[in-house]
Formats: structure tokens, C-alpha cells, sequence
């Protein structure tokens, strides 16, 4: 049971942080049609992004095996 239970709130924490990352796009999706950012702001905006959500996710698979060997 309590295997079960680690798993879904690893599974809830995975889909979170998809989630803040495809909500992140959007918002940086809206922005570019700002014309005082330029495209490298946009690309390096984006990474960052893209990293952050990559390093949540990891940090959540490591605390689960950390917290359930």
C-alpha cells in the first residue's frame, strides 16, 4: 500500500511540474509578440525553462528512491 501511495504522489508531482512547464511556454509564448525582447532573450527564457521543469522532475524521481529504496 504504501508503495501504491509513493507512487502517486510521485506520479502528482511529475504531472505538476509538467504541468508549470507547459504553462511557462504559454506565457512565454505570449510574450514574443513583445517587440522589445529579442530572440535570444526569448531562446534563453525558454531553456530555463525547459531545465527548471527537466531538474523538478529529476529531483522528484531521486526523492522517491531516496525515500523508498
Amino acid at each position: 500500500m504504501a508503495t501504491a501511495t509513493l507512487a502517486a504522489v510521485l506520479l502528482a508531482a511529475i504531472l505538476l511540474g509538467v504541468e508549470v512547464w507547459v504553462v511557462g511556454i504559454a506565457a512565454l509564448a505570449w510574450t514574443v509578440s513583445r517587440p522589445a525582447l529579442t530572440g535570444v532573450v526569448v531562446a534563453t527564457a525558454g531553456a530555463v525553462l525547459t531545465a527548471s521543469a527537466v531538474g523538478y522532475v529529476a529531483v522528484v524521481i531521486l526523492l522517491g528512491r531516496w525515500v523508498a529504496p
